[in-house]
């Protein structure tokens, strides 16, 4: 583990970690290392590869499934460390991108070539009076197997995810403040705020996946990459995808016509558009 104080190097690893500025803000941040170095080197120390040349045997060093295997225990020990903490009532958040980015922290972080940085956690105290809610699970059923392993049907996999598509919001506005993603209780709070200035009107936007116009140029690398998929995310939640025409046509009309609700969603944006 690596013991991150040093508060220039957060606020570095707050940039190189996709840009997630509390990161440099949090009291605590640790991160997990797939350590197979330090065994490497011990076996160097007690002359393992001369003994092996000795007596013709193969001295093989570090191997993919050594690096699964350092990965499982860095990862175990990260968990502990997340279990322990909230029984102390402190808060934790998995950092996965500091695996991304890896010629950089490494550099950063001086690791040797059998090092490798498999999670970052990033430790701090909850809001007074604020602990998260559980999160609902998936049934066990479509968890759980016993004896062999028993691959889901796509009824299975219908009624698994009806539950979870029935409640999805891919806008993740949180107007309770309250809930697990900082981003979503931030546009939440922001809603919030804005709706208790005195304007005659506010309108607030939540439209989903916004599915770009023909002939703009998509500069959100993610939408990119899934923009030829909009039909059939478009079949599959279609209330949770709009168009950038549907979007500004609707934003007109709010303020031509007006709307009965502040908080417009996917499908309030589709009506007001088609009116």
């Amino acid at each position: 583990m690596i013991i991150v104080s040093d508060q220039d190097l957060k606020q570095r690893l707050s940039e190189t970690c996709d840009d997630q500025p509390f990161i440099a803000k949090a009291p605590l941040v640790i991160v997990f290392l797939a350590d197979l170095q330090r065994w490497y080197d011990y076996y160097h120390d007690l002359g393992v590869a001369d003994f092996c040349i000795e007596r013709e045997r193969e001295f093989s060093g570090p191997d993919e499934a050594g690096l699964l295997l350092a990965s499982c225990d860095a990862l175990i020990a990260a968990q502990n460390a997340v279990i322990s903490a909230e029984a102390l009532g402190i808060g934790s958040c998995y950092i996965g991108d500091i695996m991304e980015n890896y010629e950089i922290h490494k550099e950063l972080l001086n690791l040797p070539p059998y090092v490798f940085p498999i999670t970052m956690l990033c430790f701090g105290y909850y809001p007074e009076g604020e602990r998260p809610k559980p999160r609902d699970r998936f049934d066990s059923k479509y968890i759980v197997s016993e004896n062999k392993y028993q691959r889901l049907t796509e009824k299975d996999r219908k009624a698994m995810f009806a539950a979870r598509a029935e409640g999805f919001n891919p806008n993740g506005t949180d107007s309770t403040e309250r809930g697990r993603s900082m981003w979503a209780r931030v546009k939440g709070r922001t809603e919030n705020d804005l709706l208790r200035l005195p304007f005659k009107r506010a309108y607030m936007f939540r439209p989903g996946y916004i599915h770009p116009t023909k002939g703009l140029k998509r500069t959100n690398k993610y939408y990119r990459a899934i923009s030829w998929l909009y039909p059939v995310v478009k079949h599959l939640i279609p209330n949770h995808t709009i168009s950038m025409r549907e979007l500004g046509i609707a934003m007109i009309h709010t303020v031509n016509k007006g709307y009965d609700k502040s908080i417009l969603e996917c499908k309030d944006i589709a009506k007001l558009a088609n009116t």
